[in-house]
């Protein structure tokens, strides 16, 4: 897989983040790291999927898209510059 991140519902509380490889999806689980808190319960990385769980009902497809690319784009002005 390549290009963005691709999200699908997984059940009433969580969400399934299709990435391109394994080093995405641990930047963006980094990136998300700080969104954890009382609604954001767990980031479970997998090897080219993130599942992020709710302790309530998941946010709509939208929220959550735009949250994970807000993310990516934190990650990726965090990451080291190549020259």
């Amino acid at each position: 897989m390549s290009g963005p991140a691709v999200t699908r519902q997984a059940g009433d509380r969580a969400v399934l983040v299709e990435l391109e490889d394994n080093d995405a999806v641990h930047r963006l689980a980094g990136a998300l790291e700080g969104r954890r808190g009382s609604e954001l319960e767990e980031i479970v990385p997998g090897h080219e999927t993130l599942l992020l769980v709710w302790s309530g009902p998941a946010p709509a497809h939208g929220a959550v898209a735009e949250m994970v690319a807000a993310a990516e784009e934190e990650a990726a002005a965090a990451a080291p510059q190549r020259q």
